[in-house]
């Protein structure tokens, strides 16, 4: 079976050339560690990983490889025959170290983001989490760590579209829903700045949240990419350049940006492009189908209680505006966050009586 799982579209090269490369880096090599440790202790005798022995020959195949296609374009063939056997001692040592799990091609090119992806799905689930509170599925401790770890998770993404849309999120439900929902969303806002506060006390974190906040470069490329998709929608509005052309043809035409994939970093924008006006208006159709599953209407009363209960309705509109609004911003292919919000729009589409009553009439017309 293989698992197949979206990991993002940003890749920790380009994304280290627009931020800060260094942490990042870090990071990366923190998770191939865990790989390393947990890795080793849980793979099973019969996994294909644990029959093959990366050991001297390999490494010096691969050392091989970064000669031929590294050394290589720079230097002389003598240059680069002179290092020959510095390598052949390199790959002897590193055979003689412990096996463990490892990644042949662990490098900046192959890792990739998730920030977008991840921030929306905090986001939702911490919508649904406070919902819950509310009806007293969570109570005590466990419900203050959960709303206290929330925003500085939140935080933790990096990323100002996931901090935007929580942060009016929130404020939303603050000031236009009322009873407990209200108070525990002005509790989450409190909460939240609290965090923010206590993370600007820290002389690291205030830097790197305020270098972030106020980064210029990824905004102009964004907006080279923008005006070219607009270009670009002109030229053929009715049925578009068809699907997957977009980043080949952004690629050729924005210049002067460090960029190793391009995308339209805008849901709306990249339907428009590849697929016209008339997918378009498809793609509109169902943004509005979903903010019209949160109308006011009978329930049957078996849902009631359940977490898609009324009060979930009420908040449904505030999640339908999260996910929209973080697609203005990114392309919304992300498989999980679809995931939970389709599936939370097929559980409020179930909900309905009057749906049954109108297919049981359709059924008994034959």
């Amino acid at each position: 079976m293989l698992l197949v799982e979206d990991v993002g579209e940003v890749p920790l090269f380009e994304a280290a050339l627009h931020g800060d490369g260094g942490d990042l880096y870090r990071l990366a090599a923190d998770e191939l560690l865990v790989l390393h440790l947990d890795g080793t202790r849980q793979i099973h005798d019969r996994c294909i990983a644990s029959q093959v022995a990366y050991d001297e020959r390999l490494f010096r195949w691969e050392l091989s490889q970064f000669v031929d296609y590294g050394i290589g374009e720079v230097s002389t063939t003598a240059q680069a025959d002179a290092i020959a056997p510095e390598l052949d001692d390199l790959a002897a040592r590193l055979g003689r170290y412990p096996r463990v799990l490892s990644h042949r091609d662990y490098h900046g090119h192959n890792l990739f983001l998730q920030a977008v992806a991840n921030g929306v799905t905090l986001n939702l689930l911490g919508l649904v989490a406070l919902s819950g509170v509310c009806r007293g599925k969570a109570r005590g401790f466990s419900a203050m760590l959960l709303l206290s770890a929330l925003p500085i998770a939140i935080l933790a993404t990096m990323t100002r579209a996931v901090w935007l849309s929580f942060a009016g999120s929130v404020a939303w439900l603050g000031l236009y829903r009322r009873g407990i929902l209200r108070k525990a969303s002005i509790a989450l806002f409190a909460l939240a700045a609290l965090g923010l506060l206590v993370t600007l006390a820290t002389p690291k974190s205030e830097g790197a949240l305020l270098d972030r906040a106020g980064e210029q470069e990824p905004i102009d490329f964004r907006m080279a990419v923008y005006r070219t998709a607009w270009e670009m929608a002109g030229e053929k509005p009715v049925l578009g350049w068809g699907l997957n052309q977009m980043p080949t043809e952004i690629a050729r035409r924005v210049e002067g940006y460090r960029a190793v994939a391009y995308a339209a970093h805008n849901s709306f924008l990249e339907i428009l492009v590849e697929n016209g006006a008339v997918g378009l208006a498809l793609y509109l159709s169902v943004a509005v189908g979903l903010f019209r599953l949160g109308r006011k209407r009978d329930v049957d009363p078996a849902w009631r209680e359940t977490l898609a209960g009324e009060q979930f309705r009420r908040l449904w509109p505030v999640l339908v505006g999260v996910y929209w609004f973080n697609a203005c911003f990114v392309v919304m292919n992300y498989q999980f966050v679809n995931a939970i919000v389709f599936t939370l729009a097929g559980v409020l589409a179930a909900q309905q009586p009057t749906s049954r009553r109108r297919r049981d009439a359709v059924a008994s017309a034959y």
